[in-house]
């Protein structure tokens, strides 16, 4: 069960990301259902994998460097 989440919150998280509509690290989290601490770490997950995620403070969302 746990590994269908957390493809689920990849997933989600993708959308949200290609939308530009994620919201401050807090109402992210809030919109996934996970702990901002968790988010971190699928943030910090998958740019291990060389996924390019950035955060603008200016639209308060993170952004896709594709």
């Amino acid at each position: 069960m746990e590994l269908r989440n957390e493809i689920h919150h990849l997933n989600s998280l993708h959308r949200l990301i290609k939308m530009c509509y994620t919201g401050s690290p807090d109402e992210l989290a809030h919109k996934l259902h996970i702990s901002k601490r968790h988010l971190y770490n699928v943030l910090d997950n998958l740019r291990a994998l060389d996924a390019r995620i950035d955060y603008t403070h200016s639209d308060y969302t993170f952004y896709s460097l594709i």
